[in-house]
C-alpha cells in the first residue's frame, strides 16, 4: 500500500504529504511480544518487509528512541504516514478532472449493488447510478 501512496503525487499531480519514514514497534511485556510476533507474521504474509531488530539498531534508526527494557522490536522500513484529508481531496479532485460530478455534503444511505459490483448509491432524495 505504501507504494501506492508514494506514487500518488507523481501519478495524480498533487501532494498528499506522504512521508515514508519506516516504523518501530517495541514490546515490553509478554502480551506486547505476542502482538509484535503477530504483526511480523501478518506483514510477512502480505509481502511487506518487516524484521525484528536489536535495541542498538533501533536507536541508530531513530536517535530519539530509547529502547530501554524492550524485549522485542519490530522494524517496518516501508511504513509511512500521510494527511488523510489531503488524500481524500486528491482523489476527489482527480475524479473531477476525469469527468466525475462531485456532490459535497451529500449523505449516502446505502450502496446499490448489481452483479457483485457497486452500481450507485441511494441518498435521501433518490438514487444516483454509476455510468
Amino acid at each position: 500500500m505504501t507504494e501506492a501512496f508514494a506514487a500518488f503525487e507523481r501519478e495524480m499531480g498533487r501532494s498528499i504529504g506522504f512521508h515514508q519514514s519506516g516504523s518501530l514497534r517495541a514490546a515490553y511485556t509478554d502480551a506486547g511480544e505476542a502482538r509484535v510476533r503477530e504483526s511480523l507474521a501478518t506483514a510477512q504474509g502480505l509481502g511487506i518487509a518487516a524484521t525484528l531488530i536489536n535495541p542498538t539498531d533501533a536507536e541508530r534508526l531513530a536517535p530519539h528512541f530509547c529502547a530501554g527494557a524492550a524485549r522485542s522490536i519490530l522494524h517496518v522500513p516501508g511504513d509511512g504516514w500521510l494527511d488523510p484529508a489531503r488524500l481524500a481531496v486528491g482523489f476527489a479532485a482527480r475524479a473531477a478532472e476525469l469527468g466525475a460530478r462531485l456532490m459535497p455534503f451529500t449523505r449516502v444511505e446505502s450502496l446499490l449493488r448489481e452483479g457483485g459490483r457497486v452500481a450507485g448509491v441511494t441518498k435521501p432524495r433518490g438514487a444516483i447510478r454509476a455510468p
